[in-house]
């Protein structure tokens, strides 16, 4: 069998969970094929291109779109320069990132590729 199309892009399309309010160049989480926010657990989809409001609908009633790859992210103070190729984790809705899993209840941002006096550099993306 041989494959049925390719893509080479960084953006990438998710339906919401219902309830669900999810803001331009915000991380949204993925948990159980439905985009959220920050603060459930899940893996980072991506940074949201533009907001999307199903605060009043259900699962799946619309969909989002996310832009993938490297993103920079507050560091919460716990990462440095050793921690390149780790996985870094959300700590919080203002997307700061932590080098700790809180025993797996934070949401995964992704691979640490870089870090600086800025912040921390995290390929995100399923």
């Amino acid at each position: 069998m041989s494959a049925i199309a390719t893509r080479d892009g960084r953006f990438r399309g998710y339906p919401l969970a219902g309830g669900e309010k999810l803001t331009a160049n915000k991380p949204a989480i993925l948990s159980n094929g439905l985009l959220v926010s920050v603060g459930a657990v899940g893996v980072c989809a991506g940074v949201m291109r533009e907001t999307v409001d199903n605060s009043q609908g259900v699962d799946k009633a619309i969909r989002g779109s996310v832009e993938i790859g490297e993103h920079m992210f507050p560091n919460s103070g716990d990462i440095n320069e050793t921690n390149v190729g780790q996985t870094a984790f959300f700590v919080d809705a203002t997307s700061n990132l932590s080098i700790d899993s809180a025993t797996n209840t934070r949401s995964t941002a992704g691979t640490i590729t870089e870090v600086d006096s800025r912040g921390v550099w995290v390929n995100l993306g399923v």
